[in-house]
């Protein structure tokens, strides 16, 4: 039984409590750029400049992953972004200036690729390949676990504490999955690969391993096709985030408590997915899961144009949810148990830059388009998921053609 294993344990509790403090900091951080300029401009920004990072550091950071301890990345990493962000907010809370809660941010982005290179390598380094699927489905509910926990501190936070404490939890809560993740321990042995002994020879390996992987993604068109699918529940995800406030300012009439109702909600409906993994897993019913979740997405957009009743809009983020998670949590599995644990963190790298292209772009078009168009951000989120369900059709009309063997 997963839920009784060590390792699942200690790595669940280390995604639960970074996400309290990631639950409370992804509103309030959006909830004070967005009452500083007026606008989801400067949040959009910040968006872009994460996957920015990713982009940037990505090819650096899964190489060096995969010829280290994912582990031990783990732990360095968090530990470093509760101490900073633990400094910068205490800076923050003397100068009031916000700009100190950005250079944390940045610094958190900085420290991201790396962290999250090592987090897709680590579980195969501590669980059986057959309990990959469990583990990453109640993985995610987890997170949002967490996630549904610090999204319920934001109204009483705003109303009774300040955006200082906030932060301050979000610092602490890296801090307490350092601790967490040190608790685990491996089941396999991490990586095989040759030991560096210059930097002519890291470099001369970096190309040389980056060309490998180019030419198992041109063997394996279905690997290629789950990473890029996958990006839809990101994706989704960063437009919630992105949209949130100027959602409960139309559509729910400014009350401050759907900030953290809409959060809870969704984070429910990712916990509702655990129990319903009845399934074997398989390439076309992750294909089937990505076309219901896009669909429910489209009609999701289309209640928010035209102001449907609350109950209505709450239910579907809801469904979004349950949906979105058996989505990531079939992606993931599905790459984990293609690709080999040598690749992993690299192959972490390829996913997370197509994810960070396609979110980037979409961030600029929601940001910028309604700016050069008559469309509002929702009118082009509408457009930009007809286009997702017309090639997501298409690639499940052909799926016998992008079935491929694990490599």
């Amino acid at each position: 039984m997963i839920l009784k294993n060590k390792n699942y344990i200690a790595l669940s509790s280390s995604v639960f409590v970074s996400n309290v403090g990631n639950g409370l900091n992804n509103i309030i951080l959006g909830k004070v750029l967005y009452d500083k300029t007026g606008n989801i401009y400067s949040f959009g920004i910040m968006f872009v400049v994460e996957h920015l990072f990713n982009l940037l550091l990505g090819a650096w950071s899964g190489f060096f992953v995969d010829r280290n301890n994912s582990r031990g990345i783990c732990i360095f990493s968090d530990f470093s972004r509760g101490g900073i962000i633990i400094l910068t907010t205490m800076v923050y809370f003397y100068s009031d200036n916000y700009i100190w809660i950005i250079i944390g941010v940045l610094f958190n982005n900085l420290i991201k690729p790396f962290n999250r290179a090592a987090a897709f390598s680590l579980p195969v380094e501590l669980f059986s390949l057959d309990n990959l699927f469990k583990f990453n489905v109640w993985m995610n509910i987890a997170l949002q676990s967490g996630y549904l926990i610090g999204a319920s501190l934001v109204y009483p936070l705003l109303k009774y504490g300040g955006t200082y404490f906030a932060f301050y939890i979000n610092g602490i809560s890296y801090l307490l999955s350092a601790f967490f993740i040190s608790q685990t321990f491996l089941i396999r042995e991490a990586k095989s690969v040759e030991k560096l002994a210059s930097n002519e020879k890291i470099i001369s390996l970096f190309f040389k391993e980056w060309l490998h992987i180019l030419n198992f993604l041109r063997g394996s068109r279905e690997v290629v096709l789950l990473a890029l699918l996958s990006s839809v529940g990101f994706l989704v995800i960063t437009i919630f985030n992105l949209l949130l406030v100027p959602i409960v300012e139309k559509n729910f009439n400014s009350d401050q408590r759907w900030l953290s109702y809409l959060e809870v909600i969704f984070a429910l409906g990712t916990i509702a997915s655990g129990y319903l993994i009845k399934f074997k897993l398989d390439f076309k019913k992750f294909l089937i899961f990505n076309l219901a979740s896009c669909v429910c997405i489209l009609f999701w957009f289309v209640l928010l144009k035209y102001n449907a009743n609350q109950f209505l809009i709450s239910t579907f983020v809801f469904i979004i949810a349950l949906l979105l998670s058996i989505h990531i949590s079939s992606a993931f599995t599905l790459i984990q148990q293609k690709v080999l644990i040598e690749k992993l963190g690299k192959f972490s790298t390829v996913k997370r830059n197509i994810h960070s292209l396609i979110i980037t772009v979409t961030v600029l078009i929601l940001t910028s388009g309604s700016r050069l168009t008559a469309l509002s951000p929702i009118d082009l989120s509408i457009v930009l998921f007809l286009i997702i369900i017309a090639f997501s059709i298409y690639i499940l009309y052909k799926v016998d053609h992008y079935v491929s063997s694990p490599h």
